[in-house]
C-alpha cells in the first residue's frame, strides 16, 4: 500500500468552491469513453468471458449510485421555491460526477481486466511448470525404474555368472569323480588279473615241479628197464617165452605202449628162463608204477589243455575288447570332432548376436540420448523463465545439457555386462575344452598303461604256456633218444655182463623197492593234494566260464549300443562338415567386425575428448550461473523485506483507521440527538407563537417547513457520511472536515434561530404596546425574510457542493477498496511468487545434483571405455589362441580314448548351456521391452516439446502484448501529466498522483513475472 492523504485534509472551507472548479476540467481532460471503449475492446478481443462478473458488479455499483441520485433530484424538485439557478448547477455537477464514475468505471473494469490476463496468464504458466514438472519427476521415476531394472539385470547376470561357476564347479568335480572311479575300477581289474596270473603262475610252478618229478621218476624207471633189459639178454634160449611175456604185457599193460617206445617192444631179445620170472617180478612192480604215472600224465595233459583252451578264451576276450576300444575311441573322436563344430557354431551364432544386440543397444542409447536432450533444453527454458521473472537479462542463461554423457552411461554399462558375460563363458568353454583334452589324454594314459599291463600279462601267459609245451617236448625227445641209444647198446656180450651185475645189484633192488614203496606213499599223498588243486582249478574255471559269459553278454550290448551310436555319430559328422564351412564364413566376418570395432573404437576417442572440451565449457557456465543465482536470491531477500515493511504499514493503518470510524460513529449519534431536541423545542416554540401571531403564521410555517427540510436532507446526509464511512476504510481527515462545516453551519442556523425567538418574543411583549409599529417590525421581518431566503440558497449550494464532496468520497472509496483488493492479491501472488522461488532454488538445487552426477558418470565411463579398450585386446589375442587350439583340437581328435562317461558329461553341459541361453535370451526380450518402452517415452517427450514449443511461443506473444499495452499507458500516464501540470489544483494534482500511484502499484507485479 501506497500513503496518500485525502483532498480535504489539504484543502480549507475557501478551497470548497476550487473543487467544483476543478472536477469538471478533470473530467474533460480524462480520456473519452470512446477511446476507452476502443482500448477495452482491444484488449477483450480473446478475453470476453473474464470480464462478465466484473462487468456485473460495476453495473450493479453504477446502478446503485444512479438510484441516489435520482433520489436526490426528486427531492430537490418538491423544493419549488428553490430558484432555477441552483438547479443548473446541481444538474452540471451531477452529470460531471456521473462522467467521473463512469471514466474510473472503465478503467477500473481494465484494469480489472488486465489483472484477470495476467493472472490467467501467470496461472496457465503455473500450471505448465507443474506439469513439467510433474514430467520430470515421471521421467525421473521412469529412469530411477530403468536403472533398477539394469541392476536386477546385472545381479541376475552376476547370479547367472555364479550358478554357470558353481555348475562349472560341479561338472569339474564329477569329472574328476568318475575320472576317479574310472581309474579306481581299472585298477580293481588289475587287481584281479594280478591275483588271477598269480594263482595261474601258482598253478603253473605246481604243473612244472609235478613235470619234474614225473621226469625223475621217468629217468629212474628208464634206468630199471635199461637195467632188466641187460639181464634179458643173458637169456637167448627163452625167445618164445619172451614173446609170450610180450603178448602178456600187451594185454595186461596196454598203457605201457603210451609211455615206452615202439621199437623197446619191436626189439626181438630173448630171455632165459630163470631170468623171465625175476623180470616178471621187476615188471609187476614198475607196472603199477608205470600205470599212476600214466593216470598223472594224463591228467597233466587235460589240465594243460584245460589251460590252454582257458587261455585261448582269454586272449579271444581281450583281442575283442581291444577291438571294441579301438572302435570306441574312433567314435569318440568323431563325437568329438562334432560338438566341437556344434560349439564352434553356436559361438559364431552368439557373435552375430551381440553384435546384433550391440546395434540395437547403440540406437536405444541414441534414443535415450536425445530424450535427455530434449529434457535438459526444457529445463534450461524453465530456468530462462525463471530468470525474466526476477529481472535477469538472457545473456547469463547459457547451459546446455550434457546428452553425450548420458548417450556413454547407457552405452558402456550395458557394453560392460554384455562382455562380462560373454567373457566368462568363453573362458567357461576354453577351461572345458581343456579339461576335455586333460580328460582325454588321462584316459588315453591309463588305457595305454592297460593295455601295457594286458600285453605284458599276455606276454607271461604265453611265455609260461609255451615253456611248459617245450618241456613236454624235450621230455619226449629225451625218452626217445634214450629208447634209440637202449636199442643201439643192447649187444650179448654186455648182457651177460649186465646179468651179472644185475644179480649183484638185485639186493640193492629190493632195498631200492622199499624205498620205492615209500616214495610211492608219498606220490599218493601228492596225487591227493594235486587232486585237491585240480578241484580248486575246475571250481575257479568254471567261475571264470560265468564271468566270460555275462562279459559276453554285456559286450554285446555295448556292441549294438556302440553301433547305434557310430551311425548317429556318422549323421553328425556329415552335419558337422557342413557347419565347419559355415564356420569358416563367420570368422572372416568376425575378423571384419574387428576391424570395424577399431574404426568405432577411434570414433570414441574422438568424441571423448569432444566432451572433455564440453564439460570444461559448461563447468564456466555453471559457474556464471551460480553468480546468477546469488544474485537472484539477494533480490528476493530485498523483496521480502518490502513485503514485510508493506505488511506492518497497512496493518499500522488498518488501526488508526478504524480508530478514526469509532469516533466518527460517536460524534454523529450526538449531532443526531442534537438535532431532535432542537426540533421538539421549536416545535413548542412556533406552536405557542401561532395563536399569538397570525399574520406572521405562514412566514413561519414557510420558515418551519424549510427548517424541516434542512433538518431532513441533514439526516440524509448523515445516513449517507455513515454509509460511506461503514463503506469506507481510509481518508479520516476529509470526513472530519466536511463534519466541522456542517457542525458549523448547524451552530449558524441555531444563532439565526436564537435572534428570531428574541426578536419573537420582544414583539409579543411590546404588541400590546407597539401596534403603532407594527409596520416597521413587518418591514424588520421581510428583510429578514430575504436574508433568509439568500441562506437558503447559500445552503442549496453549499448542500450541492457536499453531494459532490461526497459523491469524489465515494469514487475514492471504491478506488481505496480496489487498491485494497488489489494490494490483498498482490500479497498473495507475492506469497505465491515466494513459494515458486523457494520450489525453484530446490529445482536449481537438484539440477546441481545431477550436473555433478553427470560429471560422475562421466569419469566413470571413461574408466569404463578403457576397460573394455582393454578386455577387447584381450578377447582378440584369446580370439587368436582359441583358433590355433581350434587347429592343435582338430590334429588331437584321432587320439582321443574312452567317450563314453565324457559323452555323457558334455551332454550334461549343452543341456546346462542351452538353459543359459534359453535363459538369456529371456533376459534379452525383457531388453526389447524396455527399448520399446524407451521409444514411446521418447516420442512422448517430442510432442511435449512441441507443446512446450506452443506455449512458449504464446508467452512471447502475450510478452508482446503487455509491452505494447504498458508503453500506451506510459504514453496516456505522460499525456495526464502534462494536463494537470497546467492545472494548479491541489486537489487535482492529488487526486492524479494518487491514481498514478494505483497505476505503478499495478504495473509493478506484472514486471516482477
Amino acid at each position: 500500500m501506497f500513503q496518500r492523504s485525502g483532498p480535504l485534509t489539504t484543502c480549507s472551507d475557501h478551497d470548497v468552491g476550487s473543487l467544483d472548479s476543478s472536477f469538471p476540467s478533470w473530467i474533460e481532460n480524462f480520456p473519452e469513453q470512446s477511446n476507452v471503449s476502443e482500448w477495452k475492446t482491444n484488449v477483450q478481443e480473446g478475453q470476453d468471458s473474464l470480464y462478465d462478473t466484473s462487468t456485473l458488479k460495476h453495473a450493479s455499483s453504477t446502478s446503485t449510485t444512479l438510484s441516489l441520485g435520482t433520489e436526490i433530484q426528486d427531492k430537490m424538485e418538491d423544493f419549488g421555491k428553490v430558484p432555477q439557478a441552483g438547479d443548473a448547477t446541481s444538474t452540471t455537477s451531477v452529470c460531471s460526477s456521473k462522467d467521473m464514475l463512469g471514466a474510473a468505471q472503465v478503467t477500473i473494469e481494465l484494469l480489472h481486466g488486465e489483472v484477470k490476463m495476467w493472472e490467467e496468464n501467470s496461472r496457465k504458466l503455473m500450471t505448465d511448470v507443474e506439469r513439467l514438472r510433474k514430467e520430470l519427476n515421471k521421467k525421473s521415476k521412469h529412469k530411477k525404474d530403468f536403472e533398477m531394472e539394469v541392476s536386477m539385470t546385472r545381479k541376475e547376470n552376476g547370479d547367472l555368472k555364479e550358478e554357470i561357476q558353481r555348475l562349472s564347479a560341479m561338472v569339474k568335480q564329477n569329472d574328476s569323480r568318475n575320472l576317479r572311479l574310472q581309474i579306481e575300477e581299472k585298477d580293481n581289474v588289475i587287481k584281479e588279473l594280478e591275483v588271477k596270473l598269480n594263482k595261474t603262475q601258482e598253478s603253473n610252478i605246481d604243473i612244472v615241479s609235478i613235470f619234474r618229478n614225473f621226469e625223475k621218476k621217468v629217468e629212474k624207471q628208464k634206468m630199471v628197464i635199461s637195467d632188466l633189459s641187460r639181464t634179458s639178454f643173458q637169456f637167448q634160449n627163452a625167445e618164445n617165452n619172451s614173446h609170450r611175456i610180450e603178448d602178456s604185457e600187451e594185454e595186461d599193460f596196454s598203457l605201457s605202449i603210451d609211455v615206452l617206445p615202439e621199437k623197446f617192444y619191436q626189439s626181438g631179445f630173448d630171455f632165459s628162463t630163470n631170468e623171465n620170472a625175476i623180470r616178471c617180478l621187476h615188471e609187476g612192480i614198475e607196472l603199477q608204477e608205470f600205470r599212476n604215472l600214466e593216470i598223472e600224465r594224463q591228467v597233466m595233459r587235460e589240465k594243460q589243455k584245460n589251460m590252454q583252451s582257458t587261455i585261448e578264451f582269454l586272449e579271444k576276450t581281450l583281442d575283442e575288447k581291444d577291438q571294441e576300444m579301438q572302435m570306441a575311441t574312433h567314435f569318440m573322436a568323431q563325437t568329438l570332432e562334432e560338438n566341437e563344430a556344434k560349439w564352434s557354431n553356436r559361438l559364431f551364432e552368439k557373435e552375430k548376436q551381440i553384435a546384433s544386440f550391440e546395434k540395437k543397444l547403440h540406437d536405444g542409447v541414441n534414443a535415450f540420448g536425445d530424450e535427455i536432450l530434449a529434457l535438459t533444453q526444457r529445463v534450461q527454458d524453465l530456468e530462462a523463465e525463471f530468470r525474466e521473472r526476477q529481472g535477469e537479462s538472457r545473456e547469463d542463461l547459457g547451459i546446455s545439457g550434457s546428452s553425450p554423457s548420458s548417450f556413454l552411461l547407457f552405452n558402456f554399462d550395458t557394453a560392460i555386462n554384455i562382455t562380462e558375460a560373454f567373457l566368462e563363458l568363453y573362458k567357461q568353454l576354453l577351461i572345458s575344452v581343456e579339461n576335455r583334452k586333460d580328460q582325454d589324454s588321462l584316459l588315453s594314459f591309463t588305457k595305454n598303461e592297460s593295455q601295457l599291463s594286458k600285453v605284458a600279462d599276455k606276454i607271461d601267459f604265453k611265455e609260461l604256456t609255451e615253456a611248459i609245451l617245450c618241456t613236454i617236448t624235450q621230455l619226449n625227445k629225451l625218452i626217445e633218444s634214450k629208447a634209440t641209444s637202449f636199442e643201439n647198446e643192447m649187444n650179448p656180450q654186455q648182457l651177460e655182463a649186465e646179468v651179472a651185475h644185475l644179480s649183484e645189484q638185485i639186493s640193492g633192488l629190493e632195498a631200492e623197492v622199499r624205498h620205492l614203496n615209500e616214495e610211492k606213499e608219498l606220490s599218493q599223498l601228492a596225487q591227493e593234494n594235486s587232486e585237491n588243486i585240480i578241484t580248486y582249478l575246475q571250481a575257479e574255471i568254471r567261475r571264470m566260464e560265468n564271468v566270460t559269459a555275462t562279459q559276453k553278454v554285456d559286450l554285446k550290448i555295448m556292441g549294438e549300443s556302440i553301433q547305434k551310436k557310430w551311425t548317429e555319430s556318422q549323421k553328425e559328422c556329415d552335419f558337422l562338415k557342413g557347419s565347419n564351412l559355415k564356420l569358416q564364413a563367420t570368422n572372416e566376418n568376425l575378423i571384419q567386425v574387428s576391424k570395424t570395432l577399431q574404426t568405432t573404437n577411434g570414433e570414441l576417442r574422438m568424441q571423448n575428448s569432444a566432451l572433455h572440451n564440453r564439460y570444461t565449457a559448461l563447468e564456466s557456465k555453471l559457474g556464471e550461473s551460480q553468480v546468477a543465482f546469488s544474485d537472484i536470491m539477494n533480490l528476493v531477500e530485498d523483496l521480502e523485506c518490502k513485503f514485510t515493511s508493506m505488511l506492518e504499514e497497512i496493518a499500522s493503518k488498518e488501526k488508526t483507521i478504524n480508530v478514526d470510524l469509532e469516533a466518527l460513529l460517536h460524534e454523529n449519534i450526538k449531532q443526531n440527538e442534537r438535532f431532535i431536541i432542537e426540533e421538539r423545542f421549536l416545535t413548542q416554540m412556533y406552536m405557542e407563537k401561532a395563536a399569538e401571531v397570525s399574520n406572521l403564521q405562514r412566514e413561519v410555517e414557510k420558515l418551519t417547513d424549510q427548517i424541516s427540510d434542512i433538518f431532513y436532507r441533514h439526516e440524509i446526509i448523515a445516513s449517507n457520511v455513515v454509509l460511506s464511512v461503514y463503506d469506507l476504510c481510509s481518508d479520516k481527515a476529509m470526513t472530519d472536515a466536511a463534519l466541522q462545516e456542517e457542525q458549523e453551519k448547524v451552530k449558524l442556523y441555531e444563532a439565526k434561530l436564537d435572534n428570531l425567538q428574541a426578536e419573537y418574543e420582544v414583539t409579543v411583549r411590546n404588541y400590546s404596546k407597539e401596534l403603532a409599529a407594527m409596520k416597521e417590525n413587518h418591514e424588520t421581518l421581510m428583510v429578514n425574510h430575504e436574508k433568509v431566503i439568500v441562506l437558503l440558497g447559500k445552503f442549496k449550494l453549499n448542500e450541492e457542493k457536499l453531494k459532490g464532496i461526497v459523491r469524489g468520497l465515494e469514487v475514492e472509496l471504491k478506488v481505496s477498496e480496489l487498491e485494497r483488493l488489489q494490494a490483498t492479491e498482490e500479497i498473495s501472488e507475492l506469497e505465491v511468487q515466494l513459494l515458486k522461488t523457494e520450489v525453484l532454488q530446490n529445482e536449481n538445487f537438484i539440477l546441481k545434483k545431477s550436473l555433478y552426477e553427470a560429471e560422475n558418470e562421466y569419469r566413470r565411463l571413461e574408466a569404463s571405455y578403457q576397460i573394455l579398450s582393454l578386455e577387447y585386446d584381450v578377447l582378440k589375442a584369446e580370439k587368436v589362441s582359441y583358433m590355433q587350439r581350434l587347429l592343435t583340437t582338430e590334429k588331437v581328435t584321432s587320439e582321443l580314448e574312452d567317450y563314453k562317461l565324457s559323452k555323457v558329461e558334455l551332454e550334461d553341459k549343452i543341456f546346462q548351456l542351452e538353459w543359459d541361453l534359453t535363459t538369456k535370451e529371456a533376459s534379452w526380450r525383457n531388453n526389447a521391452r524396455l527399448k520399446y518402452e524407451l521409444a514411446q517415452v521418447t516420442k512422448e517427450n517430442g510432442e511435449l516439446c512441441k507443446k512446450k514449443d506452443s506455449l512458449q511461443q504464446e508467452n512471447e506473444d502475450y510478452k508482446k502484448k503487455v509491452k505494447t499495452l504498458e508503453e500506451k499507458l506510459k504514453q496516456k500516464e505522460e499525456n495526464q501529466r502534462l494536463i494537470y501540470l497546467d492545472k494548479e489544483c491541489s486537489t487535482s494534482t492529488i487526486a492524479y498522483d494518487n491514481f498514478k500511484l494505483s497505476q505503478q502499484y499495478q504495473i509493478q507485479p506484472r514486471g516482477d513475472f
